[in-house]
């Protein structure tokens, strides 16, 4: 990766042969100033946002002292990916657009303040040098309680002494005033790919990028230079403009090619395509919260490299990262047919899908909306693939000679009936302010016991370990939203108390002696809920506090959990009652 002095470099060296050579003071325009325009215009391209105009990730580390940093302010707009779906791409960018002009205004670089968007995502990032944390939260606060009656979107932040303190403070703020945004690892119906390539007037064409540093070499000729020298001087621009060139076109932390360089070498060239590639991984935003973001951009970055040294330029590639959505890539080929560009992926997905921490599905075809289409079902064929792995064959247990099929099985918790109800009249004004539908088998998950063939001595097995527990209280944290297909849900996070940790161990303990399977991941990564709302898709976000406070307050004793089976699709049935004393 260039840095700063590395990028000037060559525009400076030019300058400096250009000054030993007494240019005329009389030759307009004079050759320095075309140099120094180039320059400020490469380098502003390359530090920029394509969207917003902010400082992408190559603008902080070129512009931002790293040992001066007093405090770090950490923003992020609440579900933009589903504002995405309700409003339009075109009415977020605005709102991105507008968000990002209100922060330059307040934090800007002669004040010692920077502010800088996170690629192909719905975060900003205030970066000062000059205000303490108390400082730069006051000035976030005001800003953030005027700006809420005009945000589309809203958004919220925290504020630190570095980027994961900030992080952490964002989050306990969203858990006060927000709904959590919970993203499963399961089918999300849409790609953010960007679909039109619209002109954006701040940027210029290839045309008139290239133009500019024409516009010097002429200039030069007109020089009475030397041969030898003008010569050497006009490979020097050339070499210049290529330099230029590869920093403003690639997404700096990936290294593909960014907005800018999908618009110079395929929209405005019309390149024939003859085949696309698109792909997605699977719950980035939950990988965010597993593995953490600096682990997450690691994955994104080794994936891009896979991509880049599988489909190179020069052998008609272009491997492009989403400017909407920081997950989504797309490689176009203008040489490759559709079916050899699936055979490329097929193997190439069977061998890193065992590599990379976030899984990742891909789609082919002629075109992005063929290659969307392929996706969509790829990912429909993931998760069903998803679904019965995990779930039990719906062969009941019968006495018969033939093999018994191994079967999934659910321990979940319930409240009582008269809690039920307090629970419940809730639940029914959460879905009438989103236009859902209440779900009425109220219950959250403990454990999952997979490939069960003798129901017998499972139900001996929990019964014996029950008699050893005490009824305590379950109590919930607030409303959390899960995308997903066919349908999005409203769950009610239920806090992982010590009883609750407890249970979970010991029965993945238990199953283990009985060499069964529980669930996979580590109790910290646990996030029980409880669905209760089934949600209309492209529903905008819900914003009431109010009843997010309320549902952060209820709360129930525990007296029974329940083993059960899933029958068919929609209808579950009770293998075993467990009560606790």
């Amino acid at each position: 990766m260039k840095s700063l002095d590395d990028f000037r470099k060559p525009f400076q060296t030019l300058e400096r042969i250009l000054t030993e050579f007494a240019v005329s003071l009389q030759v307009k325009p004079h050759p320095i100033d075309l140099l120094l325009r180039l320059q400020n215009q490469a380098e502003r391209f390359a530090t920029q946002d394509e969207i917003t105009h902010a400082l992408n990730r190559r603008g902080e580390e070129w512009y931002v002292p790293i040992d001066k940093i007093r405090s770090i302010a950490k923003i992020d707009l609440y579900d933009m990916r589903q504002a995405n779906r309700v409003y339009g791409v075109s009415a977020v960018d605005r709102e991105l657009r507008r968000l990002s002009y209100g922060l330059k205004t307040l934090f800007q670089p002669h004040t010692g303040d920077y502010v800088r968007r996170s690629g192909g995502s719905d975060e900003f990032v205030v970066i000062s040098t000059t205000k303490t944390v108390a400082e730069l939260h006051r000035i976030l606060q005001k800003f953030h309680t005027q700006d809420k009656f005009e945000a589309l979107i809203p958004w919220d932040f925290g504020v630190a002494t570095s980027e994961t303190e900030a992080d952490e403070k964002l989050q306990k703020s969203r858990k006060k005033l927000r709904p959590l945004v919970i993203r499963p690892i399961a089918l999300d119906n849409h790609s953010e790919i960007q679909r039109t390539n619209q002109s954006n007037s701040d940027i210029p064409s290839w045309e008139e990028f290239y133009q500019s540093y024409c516009d010097l070499i002429d200039c030069l000729r007109q020089l009475t230079l030397p041969l030898d020298v003008q010569n050497e001087l006009l490979e020097s621009i050339n070499s210049l403009q290529v330099h230029a060139e590869s920093e403003i076109t690639i997404d700096r932390m990936t290294g593909a090619l960014n907005a800018i360089g999908r618009r110079w070498y395929l929209t405005e060239r019309q390149i024939s395509i003859k085949s696309v590639a698109l792909t997605d991984m699977r719950d980035m935003h939950g990988g965010n919260l597993r593995y953490g973001s600096l682990a997450v951009d690691r994955d994104l970055q080794r994936f891009t490299s896979v991509l880049i040294q599988e489909f190179k330029r020069e052998d008609g590639f272009f491997v492009l990262r989403s400017p909407k959505a920081g997950d989504e890539f797309e490689v176009i080929s203008c040489k490759v047919e559709v079916d050899e560009l699936r055979q490329k992926f097929i193997q190439l997905h069977e061998e890193d899908i065992k590599r990379g921490l976030l899984p990742w599905n891909y789609g082919i075809g002629k075109d992005e909306m063929e290659a969307h289409k392929d996706l969509y079902k790829n990912i429909l064929q993931y998760q069903k693939s998803f679904q019965s792995t995990e779930s039990q064959q719906l062969t009941l247990h019968v006495h018969t000679e033939n093999p018994v099929k191994p079967s999934t099985y659910y321990l979940v918790a319930k409240p009582d009936e008269h809690e039920y109800y307090k629970i419940y009249n809730l639940i029914e004004k959460i879905a009438k302010t989103c236009g859902g539908s209440p779900i009425q088998d109220l219950h959250f998950t403990l454990q999952s016991v997979r490939d069960v063939c003798d129901t017998t001595s499972l139900v001996n097995s929990i019964q014996k370990y029950c008699t050893t527990l005490k009824s305590f209280e379950v109590r919930f944290l607030g409303m959390a939203r899960m995308s997903g297909c066919p349908i999005d849900r409203i769950w009610l996070m239920v806090e992982t108390t010590p009883q609750l940790k407890a249970i979970y161990q010991n029965i993945a303990t238990m199953s283990r002696k009985l060499n069964l399977k529980s669930y996979p991941y580590p109790v910290d990564e646990w996030k029980p809920h409880m669905k209760v709302v089934l949600l209309p898709n492209h529903t905008a976000p819900i914003q009431d506090n109010l009843l997010y406070k309320t549902a952060k307050d209820l709360k129930f004793l525990l007296r029974n959990i329940e083993l059960t089976r899933q029958v068919n699709e929609s209808h579950w049935e009770t293998v075993s009652t467990f009560k606790i004393y």
